[in-house]
This record gives C-alpha cells, structure tokens and sequence, in this order.
C-alpha cells in the first residue's frame, strides 16, 4: 500500500510538472527509479503482457527476456512458466538489474548483458525470447536478431514489442531537430543514448533475414496525453534513465531544455500534448 502511495504521489509530482528543472542520474536515483517503475507499470508491463499472451508462453519454458529493466515484466512471465520453468533478465544497465535482485528467485534471475553479449549462452538455450521496448536501442538489430535466431531452441519463438519509427514521442522529435542545430550540433550524443526505432516493415524484414518463420507483425495505434511540456519532458528524462541531454555541457542543457519545454508547450492543446503513437507488435518461430 504504502508503495503504491508513493509512486503515485511520484506520478502526480511529474504529470503536473511541480518538478523544476529535471531529475539527472545523480538527483534522487531512488525517485528516478521509482517513477521509471510507474512508466514501466502504465505502458511498458501492459505491453509486456499482452506480448507474453500473444507468445502463447506455458509451463515449464526456459525464457530470456532482453532488456528487463527493473523485473517487472520478469516476475509476471514466471508465473506463466510456473516452478518448472525459468526466466533470466538481461539488461545493459547495472542499477536495473541490481533493483531487479530484490525479485529474484530460484527459478527468475537477472545479469548484465545487451545483445552484444549473448554468446555467452549456447545455442537452443531458451524455449522463447522477449524484447518488449527494447529493439529501439540496439545499434545493429540484424545483428541482434540473428543472435536470439541462435538461441531459440527448435520451434521457439520471439516476441517483440516497440514504439513505431515514424511515430517519435514529441520531446524526442524535437530533440533531434534541436540537436542538428547549433550549437547543439557540436556535441553528439554519445552511441549508448542514441535511438534506432524501426518500422513495421522493417521489422518484418530483420525477422525473415534472421532466419525466423511464421512471422507475423502487427501495427497498433495509442494515444498518450502530457499535461504539461513538464510532464512531457519527466516522461523522456525517466525513461532515458536520466541521460536525457546530459551529453550536453551544463549551460547548453540548461538552454536546450528550455528551448524544447518553449516548442511542447507551443504543442500542448485542450487536453494537453498528444503523442499519437504506433505500437509495432511481432512474434516469430525457430523452424522445428
């Protein structure tokens, strides 16, 4: 209960931009962490969900899941494997999965890793793979589907879930055209901030190249709504993890986010700023 309270009391504080200035890697991790939480709880768990029941996963599988975050998504896919079964969460960054400890159980663990370091594991080496709002951060997803290609075993399937490519959330879109101009343009994201979305044709494409089957995509429309260009700009400061512009010298950050909050707030109508996003959907087989 108390818990509960208190991410929410973290919801109303961001939703309502009370918040000034932003939260940075250093300012309150434990509120970064709780409120990525809440993030994860209202869009990235549901999603994770309904991936899971598309997948069609069932007792005793061996599942990897890419991308775990904090373990949300990991608790609620060993109930669906059951005492027989096992999940393993990867995620590249080591504050998650060190939150994610805390869940662990015989049966549900969690290491470091990103795609870069799946050779670790022996090929066959899990019933079924899930990237849920993952793939987007995977400089070469060819690369990296191919890999979990490997690990199936013989008729196992991936299940992918992302944002779509040509659906941006407004303070990322903007974003971008502000870091192409000056001065921003002098100081490029570094490579681990960087986005790499696709579509859904892509996407279908990148499965096939993997060697995959019986691949299926689908694109499905959301909407979401930011009261503020403060709540728009928490959204994107928690789900980087707080490295939102923090590649930027400390006045140029200061003037870059007032320079996006200026062009959200230039978007924000009735009901406030409107994402119209595009889920991208995908699940694929190992042939027998």
């Amino acid at each position: 209960g108390s818990e509960l309270q208190r991410l929410h009391r973290l919801r109303t504080l961001f939703r309502t931009g009370r918040r000034r200035g932003g939260l940075t890697p250093v300012d309150g991790i434990p509120a970064l962490a709780s409120y990525h939480e809440w993030l994860a709880v209202e869009r990235q768990l549901k999603a994770g969900c309904a991936l899971a029941d598309r997948m069609g996963l069932r007792a005793g599988q061996r599942v990897l899941e890419l991308g775990c975050g904090t373990g949300l998504l990991a608790e609620h896919l060993v109930e669906r494997v059951g005492s027989q079964g096992e999940v393993l969460g990867l995620d590249a960054m080591a504050l998650r999965v060190q939150i994610a400890h805390q869940r662990g159980r015989y049966n549900l663990r969690f290491q470091v890793g990103d795609p870069c370091s799946l050779q670790r594991f022996g090929a066959g080496s899990f019933d079924a793979i899930v990237a849920n709002g993952v793939l987007h951060t995977w400089p070469d997803a060819a690369a990296a589907l191919t890999e979990c290609a490997r690990l199936l075993a013989p008729a196992g399937c991936l299940g992918v879930a992302t944002q779509s490519a040509a659906h941006p959330h407004p303070a990322e879109r903007l974003q971008r055209e502000l870091m192409a101009e000056p001065p921003y343009a002098d100081h490029p994201p570094p490579a681990e901030s960087r986005r790499y979305p696709v579509g859904a044709d892509e996407l279908d494409r990148l499965l096939r190249g993997a060697g995959l089957v019986s691949v299926q995509v689908e694109a499905r429309p959301e909407t979401f709504l930011h009261a503020t260009g403060e709540g728009a700009l928490e959204h994107m400061q928690a789900s980087a993890w707080g490295h939102f512009l923090m590649h930027l010298p400390p006045d140029l950050r200061d003037r870059a986010r007032a320079e996006i909050l200026r062009r959200l707030e230039a978007l924000r109508g009735p009901d406030g700023i409107r994402h119209d996003a595009m889920q991208i959907v995908a699940i694929a087989f190992k042939s027998p």
